[in-house]
């Protein structure tokens, strides 16, 4: 009997695509010519009005993880 699996990540995006203008492996450097953290904090703050900080980073990204692009496909979804 053919059978399948169809499981999603279920994340939808909060803002519309940007460039990762510089990376080092499997770091994001920055994100359209900004500091990616900087970038990425503007953008947690743009969406919810939560500014992020070292004390609370994981709290607040774990709801915020960077969506990554493809074609024809859903996004992959890494936790920054």
């Amino acid at each position: 009997m053919p059978s399948s699996i169809g499981v999603t990540h279920g994340w939808e995006p909060v803002s519309e695509a940007f460039t990762v203008t510089s990376s080092e492996r499997n770091v994001v450097k920055s994100i359209d010519w900004e500091p990616a953290a900087t970038f990425y904090a503007r953008m947690i703050h743009a969406h919810s009005g939560q500014d992020i900080s070292i004390d609370n980073f994981f709290s607040v990204a774990k709801s915020y993880p960077l969506g990554i692009s493809r074609l024809g496909a859903e996004m992959v979804v890494r936790d920054p």
